[in-house]
């Protein structure tokens, strides 16, 4: 979740390097590693405080979505295959038929959802399953991302004030030497406001829901297809 706070960063090193550059002195790496957990915390609980509207947005958890009947994304074949399976190995379970579900959605769901939960639980190894769980990697990235997308955006335009009111009372961006400030070269300010209408550009043009879909998709589809590869140890 670094990438939320990089315009922070970039000014911080172009404009105020001796902040970094204290001999021995822990305290400023403790508070950067501290900060940097505390973001990746947010970021987490953010990312999931968006996840159901994530999924009213795209219609249903992608996991559960693609059991359905209606649903397209997997041939229906394979779909059968899966479903019968699930149905064998998870005592009690019932899915519904495309006329249960038809007449009854959310009664549906409730069975889908009861099959991937399970099946969440027999893929809890990341080395045997690791495919599956660089995809779960990859989509809470990008949740995590679009979840802190106002912090960004609030941290950039608080860095853009902040600097566009420095070079308009600084001038000519000139410090007194006998201040102890180190001069602040006019490349370094306008680079570090490039940076954030960069970074600004990126968050506004990149995270979307659609971006996250992508790899929710991907995983919800690697996971259902980890009935193969159970099945077969079955045998």
């Amino acid at each position: 979740m670094i990438f939320s706070a990089v315009p922070l960063l970039v000014i911080g090193v172009l404009l105020f390097p001796s902040l970094w550059e204290v001999p021995g002195e822990p305290i400023g790496g403790l508070l950067g590693c501290a900060s940097l957990f505390l973001l990746a915390q947010l970021g987490r609980d953010r990312g999931r405080a968006i996840e159901p509207r994530l999924y009213k947005e795209w219609g249903g958890k992608p996991s559960v979505a693609m059991l359905r009947h209606r649903d397209s994304r997997i041939d229906r074949h394979t779909k059968r295959r899966w479903r019968a399976w699930l149905e064998s190995r998870i005592p009690g379970l019932m899915l519904a038929t495309a006329a249960e579900e038809a007449q009854c959605p959310a009664k549906a769901d409730d069975g889908y959802e009861s099959a991937t939960t399970w099946l969440l639980a027999q893929t809890r190894d990341p080395v045997r399953f690791r495919l599956l769980h660089a995809e779960n990697v990859s989509y809470g990235f990008r949740r995590n991302m679009l979840g802190l997308k106002s912090l960004a955006l609030s941290l950039d335009v608080i860095c853009v004030v902040g600097l566009l009111a420095w070079m308009w009372l600084r001038g000519g961006f000139e410090f007194d030497g006998e201040s102890g400030t180190p001069d602040i070269d006019v490349f370094e300010l306008w680079g570090c406001l490039f940076v954030t209408l960069a970074h600004s550009g990126f968050v506004l043009g990149m995270l979307r829901s659609s971006w996250v879909r992508t790899v929710a998709d991907e995983y919800g589809l690697r996971l259902l297809a980890c009935c193969d590869g159970l099945a077969m140890d079955r045998n």
